[in-house]
């Protein structure tokens, strides 16, 4: 499982390398285009478009995903959240015998 978050956290990286390296290429291709030589608004404004439509090219990979694609990860969350409440109780419960055998054995 480590290696699955490991690759994850990677791919992501990757894709926000790439996606920053996108905006910048089409700010200097809008600059090269327009002929100017420093950046104004209209520059980024062609880049932000480009960006979003680079976004909305995946959107149909997300469309044709089923209704309940995500429920085992949200059941699993949910699963290991009342697990990890539980431990805290029992944790909690632990610790306040701990203190009152502690009270109990030394004098004050």
């Amino acid at each position: 499982m480590s290696r699955a978050t490991a690759l994850a956290s990677t791919a992501q990286q990757i894709s926000q390398s790439i996606g920053t390296a996108v905006g910048a290429l089409l700010l200097n291709l809008a600059l090269a285009w327009r002929d100017q030589h420093i950046f104004g608004p209209e520059e980024f404004r062609y880049a932000f478009w480009g960006i979003a439509a680079t976004a909305a090219v995946s959107a149909p990979l997300f469309l044709n995903l089923q209704s309940d694609a995500g429920k085992m990860c949200l059941d699993t969350a949910r699963l290991k959240m009342s697990s990890l409440k539980r431990a805290i109780q029992q944790t909690k419960v632990a610790s306040f015998f701990s203190s009152a055998l502690s009270l109990m054995w030394w004098p004050q």
